[in-house]
């Protein structure tokens, strides 16, 4: 007989393992050396720390990692185990933010059906949060501005400014979308997209690419600790925060659902901006939060939402090879 733990993840997509690979194992004090003895059909392992427990996979996305650096992080609608607050103060730096939102609410765009959304309701949620936590570079980008150069330049501007020991915010609510994978390095063969517009108009010429945002924040964001926030559809990987050019880099984003599913607006702004806004405000007062425990609680605050709106959509996290979540700060946390 062989002892086995679930935990609930959406579509779990952790490191595949071989008998015989080195391997470091997630404990209280770190990650901790060991040794792949066996694995399953099913993907579930064996490790010579552990004995016969079998880590099905979920947990193999959990609690493993290969040797001498560890895989992107990728978790769906599941807390992170281990989440605590950070040891320490978090270093003394600036959150600069860039807060975009588009309810698509012009012609010809409300005749084809783009709008209007209540994604000026989420703004609004996202500023209040901004500004109950004393954050004063915030950049705004919105409805018709809301174009791909815009975004760019956007990010280029505030990314620039940063100082390292500053935190980088990029938060998006409006519509997302796919597009033919261009590179090779989706596994559903699409891109994912943020619907941005052009000339008033919106149609896949017009939309930014996945591939194009990410590189813009990795290439010129100075900032020391990089968020994203995306409430949109098809969002789970937008960053692409598992490409090389991520690694080491304390970065993750949130995103309001996995890349082949849409996220639920309520009428007043969206799902995960609603649940952003509880998270913080159940933390408010705590020090030393931690990336991971502010994870847990959006997900933790989005399950009586989900229930109320019949969401079947996925929240979800990402974070480069290298990140450790539990050391990163998070930035948004309400004084008492």
């Amino acid at each position: 007989k062989y002892r086995e733990q679930q935990v609930s993840v959406g579509e779990p997509e952790g490191p595949s393992f071989a008998a015989g690979d080195a391997a470091e194992m997630r404990a209280t004090v770190g990650w901790i050396p060991c040794n792949i003895t066996a694995v399953r059909g099913d993907g579930a392992v064996q490790a010579d720390l552990t004995g016969e427990y079998w880590w099905v996979p979920s947990l193999v996305q959990l609690k493993l990692r290969p040797a001498g650096g560890g895989a992107a992080l990728k978790m769906t609608d599941a807390e992170l185990g281990d989440a605590e607050p950070l040891p320490e103060a978090r270093p003394a730096g600036e959150v600069r933010a860039i807060v975009m939102w588009n309810d698509f609410n012009w012609e010809p765009l409300t005749s084809q059906g783009w709008g209007p959304l209540d994604t000026e309701q989420g703004r609004n949620i996202m500023k209040e949060v901004l500004d109950s936590c004393g954050v004063q570079d915030v950049t705004e980008i919105s409805r018709k501005d809301c174009t791909g150069q815009n975004v760019c330049n956007a990010i280029y501007s505030v990314g620039s400014r940063c100082a390292p020991d500053d935190t980088f915010i990029f938060y998006y609510t409006g519509h997302g979308s796919k597009l033919p994978d261009q590179d090779g390095d989706e596994k559903d063969g699409h891109d994912e997209a943020i619907c941005t517009v052009r000339n008033g108009l919106c149609n896949q010429s017009t939309y930014l690419r996945d591939d194009d945002f990410a590189q813009m924040i990795h290439t010129y964001v100075k900032a020391k600790n990089i968020v994203v926030l995306m409430d949109c559809c098809h969002s789970g990987t937008i960053c692409d925060m598992d490409k090389n050019q991520w690694r080491g880099k304390n970065a993750m984003s949130i995103s309001g659902c996995q890349d082949h599913q849409v996220a639920t607006g309520t009428g007043r702004g969206g799902l995960l901006t609603h649940s952003l806004r509880a998270a913080s405000q159940m933390l408010q007062g705590q020090e030393n939060v931690s990336a991971s425990l502010f994870y847990n609680t959006v997900v933790h605050a989005a399950k009586p939402l989900k229930a109320q709106f019949n969401s079947q959509q996925v929240i979800t996290v990402q974070s480069p090879s290298g990140c450790n979540l539990n050391s990163m700060p998070w930035p948004l946390v309400p004084s008492a």
